[in-house]
């Protein structure tokens, strides 16, 4: 969260870093919170089935 409040100050946009953190809240919100990577992959497929 560092990098995006830095690049905020700054007025720097960090689209894909901002996309970034909100799939590790929502892998965190989900219960995968201690897990790595993969964490993000199992979002990732549980979103695609959604749409």
């Amino acid at each position: 969260m560092y990098t995006l409040e830095s690049a905020r100050n700054i007025n720097c946009p960090l689209p894909m870093t901002s996309l970034a953190v909100q799939f590790y809240v929502m892998a965190s919100s989900k219960g995968y919170g201690n897990e790595d990577g993969i964490a993000l992959m199992k979002i990732l497929r549980e979103y695609c089935k959604g749409h």
